[in-house]
């Protein structure tokens, strides 16, 4: 697991051990399951997939186990997989270039080269398959709410909760 070059935490570790002892008919059933979905999708939604043949996916360290049953799933029912960089727990937010010191036309030309290099691949993708996160989580505290939070004030029909920093409608 170490091979992604990250570091892979203690619950992705025991994430992985789960899936791989688990026994492989309940793996296949769950691939199954998702894919069965992802197909469902098209038909619910009256969405057409045309002849497009590239299902993206993406899972979460420790998941490899199920990650490939549904690609063998996705396969069988003759499309292509294309997995994506799984996703580690601690990544909040992906690693980014600095852009401030590069000037706007040459990121544009980059933009530009590597559309152009993957139209084809992009335009072939019909629809995407993410194996989230499921089971129990950690228990967090329960936040205690003050006076002044059960009595934010209205804006517009809108109710706002500073505490919240979002809006309740």
């Amino acid at each position: 697991m170490n091979e992604y070059g990250k570091e892979v935490t203690e619950s992705e570790k025991e994430t992985a051990v789960f899936y791989f002892s688990y026994p492989k008919e309940k793996i296949c059933r769950m691939a199954e399951h998702i894919t069965d979905a992802f197909f469902h999708g098209f038909t619910s939604q009256n969405r057409e997939r045309g002849e497009r043949k590239r299902v993206r996916l993406f899972y979460r360290i420790g998941q490899e186990a199920l990650a490939v049953q549904v690609a063998h799933c996705i396969e069988e029912k003759g499309l292509l997989p294309v997995v994506i960089d799984p996703v580690l727990e601690r990544r909040i937010e992906k690693e980014q270039f600095d852009t401030d010191s590069v000037a706007k036309e040459a990121l544009i030309d980059l933009y530009e080269q590597v559309f152009y290099r993957y139209q084809k691949e992009t335009a072939d993708v019909c629809g995407m398959i993410g194996i989230g996160e499921f089971g129990e989580k950690e228990k967090k505290e329960k936040r205690k709410f003050t006076k002044t939070d059960r009595n934010c004030p209205k804006k517009g029909g809108r109710t706002v909760c500073s505490a919240f920093r979002t809006v309740v409608l």
